[in-house]
């Protein structure tokens, strides 16, 4: 190959297109999500379906971060003395699961002062499930196996070099 020594300018043949691997590998998004752990999940789902391009970059092959990486399978309080303090997509998230895994929801009213007896658990192999099944439906591009490289900025945009699996 001619172009062995540059890599950027050797032709994808097996696309079935005429474009470099530079321009193959170049993607422009509006947001960039590095890490699939609840909160990241959580953030890259509301971009989507707020309708902005969203990627989302994540170390390991499964999203959910501690929940499912770690085996902490107790995402942690949603309620507080019997009151309901935080809902939104992780309560839509943990309601899914609990659902998909024939589990019924706590009693939220209820509070036990040891305060780890509130947490709720869940199937972390379906919870892994429902986030992926979210950010697919909320259009979210999704890049397991990849970690951060680099970042420049580049005045109006950020310039991110991504590692993965591929290089």
């Amino acid at each position: 190959d001619r172009h062995a020594r540059n890599p950027s300018k050797r032709r994808s043949r097996s696309l079935g297109v005429n474009k470099t691997m530079a321009e193959i590998s170049q993607k422009h998004y509006d947001v960039l999500v590095v890490g699939a752990g609840a909160a990241g999940v959580t953030a890259a789902i509301r971009a989507g379906r707020e309708g902005v391009k969203c990627a989302l970059v994540e170390k390991n092959g499964i999203p959910g971060g501690t929940i499912t990486a770690c085996g902490i399978a107790a995402p942690g309080l949603f309620a507080v003395k019997g009151k309901q303090i935080i809902s939104g997509i992780g309560w839509e998230l943990v309601c899914k699961t609990r659902q998909a895994s024939g589990q019924p929801l706590p009693d939220l009213t209820q509070w036990d002062d040891v305060f780890w007896h509130n947490q709720i658990d869940i199937n972390p192999v379906i919870f892994a499930a429902i986030c992926d099944q979210e950010l697919l439906a909320a259009n979210v591009h999704i890049h397991y196996h990849t970690m951060l490289g680099a970042l420049k900025d580049e005045g109006n945009f950020w310039r991110v070099t991504l590692c993965g699996k591929e290089g």
